[in-house]
């Protein structure tokens, strides 16, 4: 059984940032990536991340696991985004052509997911 919440019926994610909080739609996020305590969120269009003042670790959990992967302790993807992946390096290209490390340990569930 999982300890994840179920996700919300507006299909996005909502969080604190320094200027007040942040409604995004999960289909808009590429992905995560942790940033102390902090969680850098990669949007599609826009240049730069934002950032949500809490870490990835609670973030994760308001995520729809059909749609996000935790490839790496640092980095979540949503697996609409992914592009290709570079078995040799072990990394993702999302769809912004950030490359996004996999870890050993997930490496081989996430094959399964892709080749699904």
């Amino acid at each position: 059984m999982s300890n994840r919440k179920s996700p919300n019926k507006f299909k996005a994610m909502t969080f604190r940032t320094i200027e007040g909080l942040a409604f995004i739609k999960y289909d808009n996020i590429i992905h995560l990536r942790a940033d102390r305590n902090n969680t850098l969120v990669f949007i599609v269009d826009k240049e730069e991340p934002v950032k949500g003042l809490r870490n990835i670790s609670s973030l994760s959990l308001e995520l729809p696991q059909d749609l996000f992967f935790s490839c790496h302790r640092s980095h979540i993807i949503n697996l609409l985004h992914v592009n290709s992946y570079r078995h040799k390096s072990r990394e993702i290209v999302m769809s912004n052509d950030h490359c996004i490390p996999v870890s050993d340990n997930a490496e081989k569930k996430l094959l399964q997911i892709i080749n699904e």
